[in-house]
C-alpha cells in the first residue's frame, strides 16, 4: 500500500494536523508532555483508521486467481462457450 494515493492523503493530513501542533508546543516542558500524550492518542486513532482501511482494501483487491478466472470467463464468452441465464434455468427446470 506504500505510495498509494490514499496513504499519501492520510500522511499529508497527519503532517498538516499533528506535526505543527507538536512543533508549537516546544516552548514549555509541561506543554510538550500534554501534547505528546494527545498526539499518542490521535496516532492510536489514526492507526485504527488505517487498519480499517487496509482491511477494506484487502477485501476488494483481486488476487491473481481472480484475474485469471475473469480472463477465462471472457474467453469463454467470446468463444460462445457460455449460455444465457434463461437457458440455464430451462435446462435445470427452474
Amino acid at each position: 500500500m506504500r505510495g498509494s494515493p490514499a496513504l499519501d492523503e492520510v500522511l499529508g493530513f497527519f503532517r498538516k494536523t499533528y506535526i505543527p501542533q507538536y512543533s508549537k508546543s516546544i516552548m514549555g516542558q509541561q506543554e510538550v508532555k500534554v501534547n505528546a500524550r494527545e498526539m499518542m492518542t490521535r496516532l492510536a486513532r489514526l492507526q485504527a483508521d488505517l487498519d480499517f482501511i487496509r482491511g477494506y482494501v484487502e477485501d476488494i483487491t483481486l488476487t491473481e486467481d481472480d484475474i485469471q478466472s475473469i480472463k477465462q470467463a471472457r474467453r469463454n464468452l467470446k468463444e460462445g462457450k457460455t449460455i444465457s441465464h434463461d437457458k440455464l434455468k430451462k435446462q435445470l427446470s427452474l
